[in-house]
């Protein structure tokens, strides 16, 4: 459960501080607002280090988790949203893993 903890909130909660708190705030600084979140995003996705496939997923959801983020205007949107994708995914792996 400890694992699964971590896994499931502090990881979504510190991602969602560096990804879109200060990657991309940063790189909007320089890039139009859609370079930043693709950009922001494709090091989030390969930084999970999954096959094509699963990588391509965390791309999409990372690009939503952005999207949210500039709607808001709140990191702590992401972040929940983040958290309960998380969990989703452990009960997933859990009934069909």
């Amino acid at each position: 459960m400890v694992n699964s903890s971590c896994t499931n909130i502090v990881s979504p909660v510190l991602e969602e501080l560096l990804f879109r708190g200060i990657v991309q705030n940063t790189l909007q600084r320089y890039l139009p607002v859609l370079g930043a979140i693709m950009l922001t995003n494709a090091v989030f996705a390969l930084g999970h280090g999954y096959q094509l496939a699963s990588t391509v997923g965390i791309f999409i959801t990372g690009c939503g988790f952005s999207w949210l983020v500039l709607k808001t205007k709140q990191l702590s949107t992401a972040m929940g949203c983040h958290i309960l994708v998380n969990w989703l995914v452990t009960i997933i792996n859990m009934m069909w893993g």
